[in-house]
């Protein structure tokens, strides 16, 4: 008897189920296997992305910058430029290009240049801060200088050594093989030291005391104790009964000085640095000064080279340190120290003062020039060029809104006109100090 034939439903199901096997099998013959990556590789990738998430997030937008070109370059735009010029000349002379390009030219019109540029600095206003700011230069010179010079000749007198102190030279009264070891160095070195005095002094009028916190004051905010700690306001009964009875200090704020009271002593400190390191600096071209115990101290020549740069780069230094305070006294006379008045006032309230100050100081000297003292005096500009670079690129200061009327502060001037005349006219005639 014939195998019964199944139903046809189970015929098509069983159809389906063959033909699906099949398709598993030949595609598992004919395709490549995508395999799973491991776990590392999956923990690797993961954090890769995220540090580059993280990194494009941190990293700034991208400015446009211009890179120099090479020296070749620059020297043949330069000299492309210097034809083109020398070209459209050439059509307004008429043929004679010397007559615009010559030396006296050229300087004639870099002058021009310079003028536009700091012809603010001679206006009226500023000439006023310039008269001011000379007299406060002149009054402080004198002021030193005189301190100076008398403590010279006490300094002399003790040991028993007379002096006849002039403006320019200070006359010892004794001969040059007459000196002892011990009078060297105490004649010499005493008003340099008193002098260091001064400027630690002076220098303390101008130091900002700032709160600073403690490295670890975090630490003391860890928990949720030290803060409640921290920030509770102390009640009565806890406060014991000793701190009870103490007065609560006050908290005394030193008062701002008058600002030309704090010119004449920036001044006076620029003019104290100045006597101090100009006598190493100069030690081994003039024999004045600490520059004279230097010498006969240390005869070689390399140790006074090394006291020579330490001066010089000292004085560097502390021109930067205190060229902020310079742009700090604008406040006298402006609301805000921008770009467009910065360099001019500079110009008014430092430059132009010391060599305005200079020329009235030399030629006071007249007719015995001292021209080592003149190199010594003018050993100030180290300390000056520095304001110069730093006013180029310093942040805008905003002071107050007051209305300010720049004036001629005439009893300043009248006070350092009568003081400097009573100083000057008795080293003019000369002060024997004797025994």
């Amino acid at each position: 008897m014939p195998p019964k034939k199944p139903p046809l439903l189970k015929r098509i199901q069983l159809a389906v189920k063959y033909e699906i096997y099949r398709i598993k099998a030949q595609n598992e013959k004919t395709r490549t296997g995508i395999k799973k990556p491991s776990l590392s590789q999956r923990i690797r990738r993961y954090f890769h992305h995220l540090r580059r998430d993280l990194s494009e997030q941190r990293r700034p937008v991208q400015k446009i910058t211009h890179h120099r070109p090479s020296l070749a370059k620059r020297v043949k735009f330069q000299y492309e430029d210097y034809k083109t010029t020398k070209r459209k000349m050439k059509g307004i002379s008429g043929g004679n290009t010397k007559e615009y390009f010559s030396l006296g030219t050229r300087f004639r019109y870099y002058v021009k240049e310079q003028r536009e540029i700091y012809s603010v600095a001679f206006t009226r206003d500023y000439l006023k801060i310039l008269l001011n700011s000379t007299s406060l230069f002149l009054l402080a010179f004198f002021l030193v200088y005189f301190l100076t010079q008398m403590l010279t000749g006490i300094t002399a007198y003790f040991c028993e050594i007379s002096t006849l102190l002039n403006y320019s030279v200070i006359d010892y009264k004794i001969h040059s093989y007459d000196w002892a070891f011990y009078q060297v160095i105490i004649v010499f070195s005493v008003p340099s030291l008193v002098i260091l005095g001064i400027i630690l002094a002076i220098a303390q009028v101008f130091e900002s005391k700032k709160e600073e916190e403690a490295p670890v004051k975090w630490y003391q905010m860890l928990t949720r104790k030290q803060r409640e700690r921290a920030f509770a306001k102390p009640s009565e009964e806890t406060v014991p009964e000793k701190n009870k009875k103490k007065k609560k200090k006050k908290n005394r704020k030193r008062k701002d000085l008058n600002g030309y009271m704090k010119l004449f002593l920036l001044w006076t400190l620029y003019h104290c640095i100045t006597y101090f390191f100009s006598g190493l600096l100069f030690c081994i071209i003039f024999y004045r000064r600490s520059g004279y115990v230097i010498w006969h101290m240390f005869v070689y020549n390399p140790i006074n080279f090394f006291f020579a740069a330490m001066a010089f780069l000292f004085l560097v230094i502390l021109g930067f340190v205190y060229s902020s305070q310079f742009l700090i006294t604008a406040k006298m006379y402006f609301n805000q120290l921008l770009d467009r008045n910065r360099m001019p006032f500079i110009m008014a309230q430092a430059i132009l003062p010391f060599y305005i100050g200079m020329i009235i100081t030399s030629v006071m000297m007249a007719p015995d020039i001292s021209y080592t003292l003149i190199f010594m005096n003018f050993s100030m500009i180290f300390l000056l060029y520095p304001l110069q670079m730093r006013g180029s690129h310093y942040p805008e200061i905003q002071f107050d809104n007051e209305e300010k009327e720049i004036t001629v502060k005439w009893d300043w001037v009248f006070l350092a006109f009568v003081i400097v005349v009573a100083l000057y006219l008795p080293l003019k005639i000369g002060i024997f100090i004797g025994l």
